[in-house]
């Protein structure tokens, strides 16, 4: 067991203007990473790699996101730098598993503190096992996305085919049919 600024150099990214984030990809122009993930698009970057992000202001801040490439971390994201040999994938994962949003403190505008996060114990397996884990959650998250993309597809097909029955959209239920077949299947109470 370790303490997360022992082993990870944990720091705020750098603030920019919002007149200089653009909404809109165009070449030239890097990613912008808030504490809720990708911002828009700027003129320079402040990051170079593949890095974890945590999230430090507004009502959900702990969330965990992974930046790749060229982007630019503003002041509200903390960037997380292994210090020691270390998956960062594997890091993404153990983050999103602290729930950090625990520590927030402030009731009107919600933040963690680096220092608080520094002090956080995290444990930490060799880095094969930490490539295993990786890689298994990996193939666990794609999984996932391709079976809420496929219910998202079973949406369309079910209203455009009430729409075609009926034709009334207005009428159809707005709320996602998968919503209603989790329903069917896992009951209204969770499991």
């Amino acid at each position: 067991m370790a303490k997360l600024g022992e082993v990870c150099l944990l720091k705020a990214g750098k603030f920019v203007s919002a007149n200089d984030i653009s909404p809109e990809y165009n070449k030239g122009l890097y990613p912008c990473f808030g504490g809720n993930g990708i911002r828009g698009y700027v003129a320079d970057y402040t990051h170079d790699g593949e890095f974890p992000l945590i999230g430090r202001q507004g009502a959900l801040c702990g969330n965990v996101n992974l930046a790749s490439g060229k982007f630019h971390a503003t002041e509200h994201a903390v960037v997380v730098q292994p210090k020691i040999e270390m998956n960062v994938h594997w890091l993404y994962y153990a983050l999103n598993a602290m729930n950090l949003g625990q520590y927030a403190t402030g009731a009107a505008q919600p933040g963690l503190a680096v220092s608080k996060l520094e002090t956080l114990s995290i444990e930490i397996p060799n880095i094969s096992e930490q490539n295993k884990i990786a890689q298994t959650l990996y193939k666990v998250e794609q999984l996932v996305n391709f079976r809420k993309q496929q219910l998202a597809k079973l949406d369309e097909l079910v209203k455009a085919r009430f729409v075609e029955m009926f034709g009334d959209e207005q009428a159809f239920n707005k709320e996602p049919l998968s919503q209603n077949v989790e329903e069917m299947f896992i009951g209204p109470f969770g499991s």
